[in-house]
């Protein structure tokens, strides 16, 4: 069984997927960029920990 702390760093992680999702699929996002821990999770393939 996963932990309280396993599930919650999912979920936030879920939610973070969604709504870069939405802010990537407006027009006026196209100067928008990632930086720092969201570049290296996302694009990278960064360890969190």
């Amino acid at each position: 069984m996963k932990s309280y702390n396993e599930r919650y760093i999912k979920d936030s992680e879920i939610m973070q997927l969604v709504i870069l999702h939405a802010l990537y699929s407006l027009k006026e996002s196209k100067d928008v960029c990632f930086q720092g821990g969201t570049a290296l999770r996302w694009c990278y393939s960064g360890s969190r920990f």
